[in-house]
C-alpha cells in the first residue's frame, strides 16, 4: 500500500478508537442544564438562606448631607470631595454655630458637624442623634481635636474626619457610616482602646521621653542594651510608630488617658514639656 493508504487506515483506526472510547462516557443531556433532585434541593435551601440574610442599608440615589459650619470654603470643599468620589450629594447648610435642622429642605441622611459647635461638639452630636434618629453623624475636626475620641464616640458619632485629610477620606467615612461602620483616623485609635504595657516597658518609655539613649537606659536599669532594644521594638509596634522621636511625639501629644497610662498621671502635655 502507498503512503495514502497507510494514512487512510491510520485515520480510520483513530476514528474507531475514538468511537469506542466515547461509548463508555456518560452522554450529555440534550434537555439543557438539568440538575438531579439532590442538587435542586440544595440550591433551593441556599436560596432560602440568602433570603434570610439581612442586607446592608443601600446608599440613596441622592445623599442628603446637612452641615453645620461657619466656614463657607469648608462647605465647598465637602461638596467637591463627595462629588469627586462619585457620591451624588445634596449638601445643605444646617446652621453656622448651632444646628437648625427644622429649616432644611431635605431630611438628612448624614449630619456633618464641625468645630463651629465649639467645646460642646459631643453634645451637638448627641442632639443630632436624638432629633434625627436615622441620620449618620460625622465630625469634621482639626488636628488639635484628636484627644477625647472615646468621649465623642460615646455621644453617638459614626465617624471622625480630619480637615487636613478631608479630600482623601470624607467619602470613605460617609460610605462606611451609611452601611453601619465606624471610622476614625489612625492617630486617634489610642483614644478608643489603650495599648497595654508591662511595668518594664513603661519604665523604658518614661526614660525615652526623658531623653536617655539606649546605653543610658541599660545602665540605669542594669539591663543589656539588646534587652532595651527588644522592649522598644515591641513598644513601637504596639504604638504604631517606627522611631523614638515618633513615640515621644505621640506620648506627649496624646490624650490624657494614654499619656497617663504610660508616663503617669502627672505627666506634662506637649506644650508644658516644651516650656520646661
Amino acid at each position: 500500500m502507498g503512503d495514502g493508504e497507510y494514512g487512510g487506515v491510520s485515520n480510520w483506526g483513530a476514528r474507531a478508537c475514538a468511537r469506542r472510547a466515547g461509548s463508555t462516557r456518560p452522554r450529555a443531556s440534550t434537555a439543557g442544564h438539568q440538575h438531579g433532585p439532590e442538587v435542586t434541593s440544595l440550591m433551593a435551601g441556599l436560596a432560602d438562606t440568602s433570603a434570610q440574610v439581612p442586607s446592608l442599608h443601600p446608599m440613596p440615589a441622592v445623599l442628603a448631607v446637612a452641615m453645620v459650619t461657619e466656614d463657607d470654603l469648608l462647605l465647598q470643599r465637602v461638596k467637591m470631595a463627595l462629588d469627586r468620589e462619585g457620591l451624588v450629594a445634596h449638601v445643605e447648610l444646617a446652621g453656622r454655630r448651632r444646628p437648625e435642622y427644622e429649616h432644611l429642605r431635605r431630611r438628612p441622611d448624614v449630619v456633618l458637624l464641625t468645630e463651629s459647635a465649639g467645646p460642646a461638639l459631643a453634645a451637638a452630636a448627641h442632639d443630632a442623634r436624638r432629633r434625627l434618629r436615622d441620620a449618620r453623624v460625622l465630625l469634621l475636626v482639626g488636628a488639635g481635636a484628636q484627644r477625647g475620641a472615646r468621649h465623642l464616640l460615646d455621644a453617638g458619632v459614626d465617624g471622625i474626619v480630619l480637615e487636613t485629610e478631608l479630600e482623601a477620606t470624607l467619602a470613605i467615612a460617609v460610605r462606611a457610616a451609611c452601611v453601619g461602620h465606624l471610622t476614625l483616623p489612625r492617630s486617634m485609635r489610642h483614644g478608643v482602646e489603650l495599648p497595654s504595657f508591662s511595668h518594664r516597658e513603661r519604665q523604658i518609655l518614661r526614660l525615652v521621653v526623658a531623653g536617655l539613649t539606649n546605653d543610658e537606659i541599660a545602665c540605669r536599669l542594669y539591663l543589656a542594651k539588646s534587652t532595651i532594644a527588644g522592649h522598644l521594638t515591641a513598644v513601637f509596634r504596639r504604638l504604631g510608630v517606627r522611631s523614638r522621636s515618633e513615640a515621644v511625639t505621640m506620648l506627649l501629644t496624646a490624650d490624657e488617658s494614654l499619656r497617663g497610662s504610660v508616663l503617669g498621671p502627672d505627666a506634662p502635655a506637649d506644650d508644658a514639656a516644651r516650656a520646661g
